[in-house]
């Protein structure tokens, strides 16, 4: 009777082990895991930074966003735009796009920013107002709107 009860129990134990590594696995497959790039695009004389955010994330698929923040002097950082990058897509229904797409930024006077991209896939977030400053914009094709895919 007891070899049986041992047996149980280290069936029970072996059972708690693969459980916890199969969760182990899941988890770790299945939890995001992000990766962040930060460039600063421009400077002004009162110590602001325009910086370039790209954030990689991947589970199941994988998941790519930028944006475009207004830091000022002491550090605080506030999102003026966005937007999900091209990601490579070269073309569709007959058009054809910039195979990369690298912000720029410059700052036309200390109360104006102007952001370029040549194209992305969708936008999130726009402020044409952030602490005073207006922005303004060039960007190319939405390929979310032209190609009639994801979202807007």
């Amino acid at each position: 009777m007891r070899t049986i009860w041992k047996s149980v129990g280290t069936m029970l134990a072996s059972l708690a082990i693969v459980c916890g590594l199969g969760i182990a696995i899941c988890a770790y497959l299945f939890w995001p895991h992000c990766d962040r790039e930060e460039i600063v695009l421009a400077t002004d004389g009162h110590g602001r930074s325009v910086v370039s955010v790209f954030a990689a994330c991947t589970s199941i698929g994988t998941v790519l966003t930028e944006s475009i923040e207004l830091k000022t002097a002491s550090g605080d950082k506030k999102t003026i735009f966005e937007y999900e990058p091209n990601g490579g897509m070269l073309g569709c229904r007959g058009r054809s796009f910039p195979a990369t797409a690298e912000p720029s930024a410059d700052w036309s006077n200390p109360s104006v920013i102007h952001i370029s991209v040549s194209v992305v896939s969708s936008i999130a977030h726009k402020l044409d107002l952030v602490d005073g400053i207006h922005v303004t914009y060039e960007i190319g094709p939405v390929l979310s709107e032209v190609c009639g895919f994801g979202k807007t």
